[in-house]
């Protein structure tokens, strides 16, 4: 994953496998289409005037978040809905939007904070997700491996 200052952008190398996005707000979560695994995200977010602050990782466990597809949907390669229609509990911790910035670390959160009951979840080397009791994403850290200035 890299991030652009100059297009306040995250990409990726593309991967070669079919994927539909969950949107939220300017940046896309992108799920396997066939799995409905989270595989990677993609997007803008500027970080012109985010805080700045330490954030501590809590202890990391290797995951996955799968978005379940129902038989009804009708879900194409490269389609994309808003995060906050097909999983609305989500809306309480990302509106408004929470974004810091750890310019020490390299990683940018998004979301509420996590309790010490709630754990954290490696998607990738770049993607981590806080995770309620009831596997509702509560936050999203993202570490790049390259930021370009």
């Amino acid at each position: 994953m890299i991030y652009n200052f100059s297009n306040h952008g995250f990409s990726y190398e593309a991967k070669n496998e079919q994927t539909f996005s969950l949107v939220l707000d300017t940046l896309e979560l992108e799920y396997n289409l066939e799995t409905g695994k989270l595989i990677d995200i993609n997007g803008y977010l500027p970080l012109v005037s985010v805080q700045n602050i330490d954030i501590s990782i809590p202890p990391v466990k290797s995951g996955i978040i799968q978005f379940e597809i129902s038989e009804a949907d009708e879900v194409e390669d490269g389609d994309a809905f808003d995060i906050f229609d097909e999983i609305p509990e989500m809306t309480k911790y990302f509106i408004p939007k929470q974004i810091v910035y750890d310019r020490n670390k390299g990683i940018i959160k998004i979301g509420a904070a996590l309790t010490n009951q709630e754990k954290i979840v490696k998607i990738n080397n770049s993607i981590l997700c806080g995770l309620t009791k009831d596997r509702i994403i509560k936050c999203i850290c993202l570490i790049p491996d390259k930021f370009i200035y």
